[in-house]
């Protein structure tokens, strides 16, 4: 009884992979949340009340239950904005753009995390990516669709600042915010 809402809050709340997340994923997340407080509350209470009444061997499944997903949980939280597997050699933001925040993470392993927040909504789209001199290729077709034209998928690295310019017409140049690793 517990297993399903444990993983259906721990899915909710997974950070690997395209994600979009915001207030209702949140209410959702708090709402699968309550019903396995209740859930746990209600079998610990009757375990109790066996324990003490007919001396019944107490049922340490939820509990066991609980420390995982507990554990799985703060694993997820801890790692939504960093791969622990692997380091950010380049983070940059997107200059003036209609959202509130646009930035690329490009990570040592040749992945990225491409990420939108709105007011109450962000996204985050992840792929590969290769350096052909300086130029840099973001090896997902789709990603100009998905960020509503935030992104492209080729840019020039400018070494005086080593921002990415844009291949492509109308898209915004790229700050960047870390020395490289």
């Amino acid at each position: 009884m517990l297993i399903v809402p444990a993983i259906l809050a721990l899915y909710v709340d997974a950070p690997y992979g395209d994600r979009c997340s915001g207030l209702a994923h949140a209410l959702a997340w708090l709402v699968l949340v309550g019903v396995y407080a209740f859930i746990f509350l209600v079998l610990t209470t009757i375990d109790l009340y066996f324990l003490f009444s007919i001396k019944k061997r107490f049922d340490l499944g939820p509990l066991i239950i609980t420390c995982v997903a507990g554990i799985l949980g703060i694993t997820f939280w801890e790692s939504r904005d960093a791969k622990p597997w692997t380091e950010k050699v380049y983070v940059g933001r997107v200059e003036e753009t209609f959202t509130r925040d646009a930035t690329l993470i490009l990570y040592a392993d040749g992945s990225f995390d491409a990420q939108t927040a709105y007011a109450d909504w962000s996204c985050t789209y992840v792929g590969p990516y290769e350096w052909r001199h300086d130029t840099l290729s973001l090896l997902r077709s789709d990603l100009t669709s998905l960020t509503d034209s935030v992104f492209t998928i080729n840019y020039l690295l400018s070494l005086p600042d080593s921002s990415l310019l844009p291949l492509e017409v109308g898209f915004k140049p790229m700050l960047r915010l870390t020395p490289a690793s």
